[in-house]
């Protein structure tokens, strides 16, 4: 979605900054009150969603718990619908540079809504799918695991000194060198947070793996690691037999 804002290298950035210094901190201060109020364990114990009854006994009423889950499932439509859109649109970007399967038809853009159908379509099957199955942190694991690569190959150009700063003409090809944006860390500071934030990544990816609860049985099985080595297998394949020949990096659009 950078590629529909202005000025992204600088405002992408800050909106991601201060959107997590904002969610961080309330997210924090809800924890708190939660678990400040939990009140005995065995009231929540057997609940499959404890919050709904810690409403329950805060309030001492269930009409007011389920005003205050109603608020919740809102937010979590609302939520949901931003997650598609996002996801929707990476799945078009790279449809649009033929680095996905059956690109020609998901990069297709429906002329009448100028929105992309099919790329919507496939990533709601995908997550109503997901959906039947128990996958434990699956979604979360392969965001992590997406910055994880992003943090690793960013580092590794630092630590090769193979990011310079931007040119004076702000070329912007896929062949230009790779540059410094407005928004970075310079020197050992940039290299010390990147190592700390791989750190962190390979720890949080590492244990998404493993099943939530024990003994472990068929349906509580965590089943991210079979769909994650399911993909990571397939795009392998894919790469190697179809898209090395059609995919030749990110395409560069340009204004007239």
């Amino acid at each position: 979605m950078s590629e529909e804002v202005k000025k992204a290298s600088l405002n992408v950035p800050r909106a991601m900054f201060f959107s997590l210094m904002i969610n961080g901190s309330l997210a924090l201060g809800m924890m708190i009150i939660v678990l400040a109020s939990a009140g005995d364990p065995a009231i929540y114990a057997g609940s499959s969603y404890p919050f709904i009854p810690i409403f329950a006994n805060v309030f001492q009423s269930n009409a007011a718990a389920t005003g205050v889950t109603a608020v919740i499932l809102v937010i979590q439509f609302v939520t949901t619908i931003g997650g598609l859109a996002s996801a929707s649109r990476m799945v078009w970007s790279f449809s649009r540079d033929r680095g996905l399967p059956g690109w020609s038809l998901l990069s297709q853009v429906d002329s009448r809504s100028t929105i992309p159908l099919a790329a919507i379509a496939l990533v709601t099957i995908a997550g109503c799918l997901l959906s039947l199955i128990n996958v434990g942190s699956a979604l979360l694991e392969a965001l992590f695991s997406s910055y994880l690569i992003c943090c690793s190959l960013l580092l590794y150009r630092r630590v090769k000194g193979q990011v310079g700063m931007p040119a004076a003409d702000g070329d912007t090809t896929s062949e230009a060198p790779y540059t410094w944006g407005p928004w970075h860390l310079k020197g050992k500071f940039g290299i010390l947070n990147n190592v700390f934030a791989c750190g962190y990544l390979i720890f949080i990816c590492f244990f998404s793996f493993w099943p939530a609860q024990t003994p472990v049985t068929a349906a509580t099985m965590n089943y991210s690691s079979l769909v994650t080595g399911a993909v990571v297998l397939f795009s392998i394949v894919y790469y190697l037999l179809w898209a090395k020949r059609t995919y030749q990096g990110p395409i560069v659009e340009v204004r007239l």
